[in-house]
């Protein structure tokens, strides 16, 4: 066990392990997208990102993601700073640019992670008024329905899919703000897990 301070606050926690899991095993509120337990992190989302102060001489401290940083023994933490709290805010408010308002009929209504981590900033109202960007959905067969529109670039489902399902017809396609998770062409997608991508996808991608 070593000793961590965030917020000014001591605890003793386990070395090793990213900072974002240990924040989630200590009761604080810190949003999160794209770490998922059994997956494990690749800092894709930018939502869990804190103040990381060099010493105690350090005042302003650096942005650092939550979920590639591991612990370390002394390492000194700021998860309510404005600058965090304001990044944070920002990230959600650029992933709801394009989101539908789609939660009354969405299945994921009410049990969705997107909607938790919007309530966790405190994002209340949108800002832009332009042209929201669309996609295509793909028939995925008769067990699965693709609402791709949804999609906040998390990555979760191609890491489940590929690397610990071991499927392969799952791909991401674009890049930036058009990028877009699916197969090559329309149809079943071939792995027996696939199933599977309803629990792993926050946000109603996949019903």
């Amino acid at each position: 066990m070593v000793e961590i301070e965030i917020d000014g606050r001591s605890y003793q926690v386990q070395e090793g392990e990213s900072l974002l899991p240990t924040c989630l095993r200590l009761g604080l509120r810190l949003p999160y997208f794209c770490w998922h337990p059994a997956l494990g992190s690749v800092g894709a989302c930018r939502q869990c990102a804190v103040i990381q102060y060099k010493d105690e001489e350090d005042t302003r401290g650096r942005l650092v993601m939550a979920c590639m940083t591991p612990v370390r023994a002394g390492l000194r933490i700021g998860l309510e700073q404005p600058r965090a709290r304001r990044f944070r805010a920002a990230v959600i408010e650029c992933l709801m640019t394009n989101h539908p308002h789609d939660c009354p009929v969405c299945e994921e209504g009410g049990e969705c992670h997107l909607q938790d981590m919007t309530v966790m900033t405190g994002h209340v109202r949108r800002r832009y008024r332009g042209p929201k960007r669309t996609h295509r959905n793909q028939d995925l067969g008769p067990f699965l329905n693709h609402e791709m529109n949804r999609c906040i670039a998390c990555y979760r489902c191609l890491r489940f899919y590929r690397d610990y399902a071991g499927g392969e017809d799952l791909q991401v396609f674009a890049s930036g703000h058009r990028v877009y998770f699916g197969r090559y062409r329309d149809g079943p997608l071939e792995n027996e897990f696939s199933g599977n991508l309803v629990e792993v996808c926050p946000t109603g991608v996949f019903t």
